[in-house]
């Protein structure tokens, strides 16, 4: 599968977990809902901004929208949630990992 099909298919998945219809996206990401499908097509390519932009809507790191795992993007919200988690756990510094390390093995 090409980059761009991945990208337009994620899209797409992300918009329907999210339960936003094409014009609601549209709107957050400002710009028109045919602009929108045609990135949810294939047939336009998102520009890195609006990447950003998409990934700050979804609340996912921007790199899962290049993810090839389209299965996993349509059928788990798992994924969705640790896509989530992993952002913020990017963001700690190695003293806040192991206090979290520490949480998660007290509720496990």
């Amino acid at each position: 599968m090409q980059l761009k099909s991945i990208v337009a298919a994620n899209v797409r998945q992300y918009r329907k977990i999210n339960n936003m219809t094409q014009a609601e996206l549209a709107d957050r990401l400002n710009m028109t809902t045919d602009m929108v499908g045609k990135i949810e097509r294939g047939y336009s390519s998102p520009s890195f901004v609006t990447i950003e932009l998409l990934s700050r809507v979804f609340d996912i790191p921007p790199a899962a929208l290049f993810s090839g795992d389209t299965a996993t993007v349509v059928n788990s919200e798992r994924a969705l949630l640790l896509n989530q988690i992993n952002e913020k756990l990017s963001k700690m510094t190695e003293t806040d990992l192991k206090r979290t390390l520490g949480v998660i093995d007290a509720i496990q």
